[in-house]
């Protein structure tokens, strides 16, 4: 348990080093108060598991920089559409995360031009390989969070 924990705290400060050191405009509409983030409400907060079917890229409201989605097959044979992230923020998933592969997804549902989509908190794969994408109980993105708010972030 110890190890996730740790791998999981390293991956998150990479991903914030990453996310900090790109250019605002590749988190255009993501940011922290954007007609996307409103729609995200950590109080509905859910969580699948189901097989990774394909990644594809996505722009959830007109003018947001491109972001990463992800369908998931569930054990009904249902599927999920997920939000993941911008796509600067996870561009790297799609070559760790193979169809097929079994993971976790946590987030909340939300609705764009009609439709449903799974806004994802956090995507897990294999039990030991966890990428946080928003605070759980805040829902702020990890993108724009402020120094100050990182080092009070959750790493667990």
């Amino acid at each position: 348990m110890k190890k996730i924990l740790m791998f999981t705290a390293v991956l998150m400060v990479l991903c914030v080093g990453l996310a900090q050191a790109g250019d605002k405009k590749e988190y255009k509409g993501w940011e922290r108060g954007s007609t996307f983030d409103a729609l995200y409400n950590p109080g509905e907060y859910k969580t699948y598991k189901g097989n990774v079917e394909q990644f594809f890229k996505i722009t959830p409201v007109p003018g947001m920089a491109e972001g990463l989605g992800m369908r998931l097959k569930l054990d009904d044979g249902s599927q999920v559409d997920v939000i993941v992230a911008p796509f600067a923020y996870v561009d790297f998933l799609p070559r760790i995360f193979q169809p097929g592969e079994r993971t976790k997804v946590k987030g909340c549902w939300v609705e764009v031009d009609g439709r449903r989509w799974f806004a994802a908190s956090k995507v897990r794969l294999r039990e030991m390989f966890e990428v946080k994408l928003r605070g759980t109980s805040s829902g702020i993105p990890y993108w724009d969070m402020t120094p100050e708010e990182l080092g009070k972030a959750e790493t667990y």
